[in-house]
């Protein structure tokens, strides 16, 4: 079932171009409407971020281990700068490791996703992510709706 939502664009920062290709395809799959803008280490999204006018996403996808600048930093940075800091933050990422999870709730992000082994948990996710953001707002949720699986 697809649901309406009001953003326009969505971001993803991730290093690995199989993980950013099934993303584009799954979120094109969803809500073709929606721009999605990709970037493949954490400094050229925190780059990217910086450049006027910004925030420049309404959502913003982020892999915790990438070069240059970790998930983690970037998650930092973005709620450190003004303009930023209310921008919707998802740690998308291969772990589950526990202190990863408590680490980006810790730093702000608004949810933890661990990346599924099939293309159809990550449409799954994709969507429970973009309802909870409804749902949330910018707020970010209490600890036990924090991390989504599918």
């Amino acid at each position: 079932m697809k649901t309406e939502f009001k953003w326009s664009h969505i971001m993803l920062a991730d290093d690995d171009d199989d993980d950013c290709t099934l993303f584009t395809e799954a979120l094109g799959s969803l809500h073709p409407g929606l721009k999605l803008s990709v970037l493949n280490n954490g400094q050229k999204l925190m780059e990217h971020l910086h450049q006027p006018p910004d925030p420049q996403a309404d959502i913003i996808f982020i892999d915790l281990n990438m070069p240059m600048k970790s998930g983690i930093e970037c998650l930092q940075d973005i709620r450190s700068h003004l303009r930023l800091k209310n921008s919707v933050v998802i740690m998308l990422t291969t772990s589950n490791h526990q202190n990863d999870i408590e680490t980006s709730y810790g730093h702000g992000a608004n949810f933890f996703i661990t990346k599924p082994s099939s293309f159809s948990d990550l449409c799954g996710l994709i969507n429970k992510a973009l309802r909870s953001v409804a749902e949330h707002g910018v707020h970010q949720p209490a600890r036990e709706d924090f991390v989504l699986s599918a």
